[in-house]
């Protein structure tokens, strides 16, 4: 057994290791691009293994595009791990990942889930939402006087999820109190998989991503009676997101984990070669938040409709 540096300036001597047929590089994230072209070709016994272990830090890492990204092939075997794998946790590093949730919810998944690292101006709601238990009757004894519920559900397509939510909105605040999400759900199976998930929901007035309007009347037929699809106009995506800033604060509840999870990494787009922070929205990690969108939607055009006079 040797142990070897894979800095740049040392990496050259990587190639001298012909022979060996097993190598572990240890805190792979920090693996250069030119590192990893020196030792891919160096293990090349028959039979032999690399094993790279590694926090991950950018989907653009050289470990993260050959073991998970678009360098993957079929050769290869990623298995991740978090702190809840292990069967010897302590209860006190236990009690420091909850607090860590409900202190911080923008680090926690790159620090306790093996999450990538966020750029934070980049979220498009960074320092606006926190995770937290809530009762919408019962929280701070006001519960009648809480508007909503609203709810919202947008459609999945291929691999992602249609998705719905029930919010509520009380002293300026946004409160996300539950969620139902899955990839591939057929539609025949959409209002029993949703009402458990968010029970009562077909008794209220629900509004759905309105380019699906098939979809919406099948719904509509088949259990969902007050489904219908939600207003769209130019601009409506900037104006919803505007409104999701315009908070007080977002209270995600703590079990709609995907929901946290998008308004972690829902974020703006960044130029590749500057670094810069773009005005437009990356498309992805947005569907339960789109569905918060659609469920406001009434209170998002009153409040930027515009009016004029000739």
């Amino acid at each position: 057994i040797i142990f070897q540096g894979m800095q740049d300036h040392t990496a050259e001597s990587i190639k001298s290791l012909e022979g060996f047929s097993r190598a572990w590089v240890e805190e792979a994230q920090s693996l250069s691009s030119r590192s990893m072209e020196l030792l891919l070709p160096t293990i090349r016994e028959d039979g032999s293994e690399i094993w790279f272990s590694w926090n991950p830090d950018q989907p653009t890492d050289p470990v993260d595009r050959l073991m998970c990204g678009d360098w993957r092939d079929d050769d290869s075997i990623t298995v991740h791990s978090n702190f809840s794998d292990n069967p010897f946790l302590p209860k006190t590093l236990l009690e420091e990942q909850r607090k860590h949730l409900l202190r911080n919810p923008d680090t926690y998944a790159n620090v306790w889930l093996g999450g990538y690292k966020t750029i934070s101006d980049a979220q498009v709601l960074y320092g606006k939402w926190r995770i937290a238990e809530f009762d919408p009757v019962t929280t701070g004894g006001v519960g009648s006087l809480w508007d909503g519920p609203y709810h919202g559900l947008d459609f999945g397509f291929a691999n992602d999820p249609t998705a719905g939510v029930k919010c509520w909105v009380y002293d300026e605040v946004l409160y996300i109190e539950r969620e139902a999400g899955k990839a591939k759900l057929e539609l025949d199976d959409t209002v029993e998989f949703i009402e458990q998930r968010i029970p009562g929901i077909s008794e209220h007035v629900i509004r759905a991503d309105s380019a699906r309007p098939e979809s919406i009347s099948y719904l509509r037929r088949n259990g969902m009676p007050r489904i219908v699809g939600v207003d769209k106009w130019p601009g409506s995506v900037a104006d919803g997101i505007a409104h999701l800033r315009s908070y007080r604060e977002i209270v995600i509840h703590s079990r709609c984990v995907e929901t946290a999870d998008e308004a972690r990494r829902y974020s703006h787009k960044i130029d590749k070669q500057t670094g810069d922070i773009l005005p437009g929205i990356v498309d992805a990690f947005n569907h339960y938040l789109d569905s918060a969108r659609y469920a406001l939607g009434p209170l998002i055009r009153q409040k930027h409709k515009t009016v004029g006079t000739w």
